[in-house]
C-alpha cells in the first residue's frame, strides 16, 4: 500500500486566499451597490411606525443602527 500525502504550504495558501479575496472584491462591491440602489427605489413597509422612512434602505438602515426591531414584535 503506498501512502499518499500531501503538503501544504501555508504562505502559498494565504497568497492563494488573497488572489481569491481580491479577485471577487470588485464583483462584491458593485453587487452591494445594485442591491442598496434597488432598495431605495421600493416604498417603505412601515415596519418601524416612529421613523419616517423615505425607502427600504432607510428602514433596513435605522434597524440595523437601532436593534433588531422584529424581536420587539414578537413579545407582544
Amino acid at each position: 500500500m503506498t501512502n499518499n500525502v500531501v503538503t501544504v504550504d501555508v504562505g502559498g495558501l494565504e497568497r492563494l486566499r488573497a488572489a481569491a479575496v481580491s479577485a471577487g472584491q470588485l464583483e462584491m462591491e458593485k453587487l452591494v451597490r445594485i442591491v442598496v440602489s434597488d432598495l431605495c427605489n421600493k416604498d417603505p413597509f412601515g415596519v418601524v411606525d416612529d421613523v419616517l422612512a423615505r425607502h427600504v434602505w432607510d428602514e433596513v438602515c435605522w434597524c440595523h443602527q437601532e436593534g433588531p426591531y422584529m424581536d420587539n414584535l414578537e413579545s407582544m
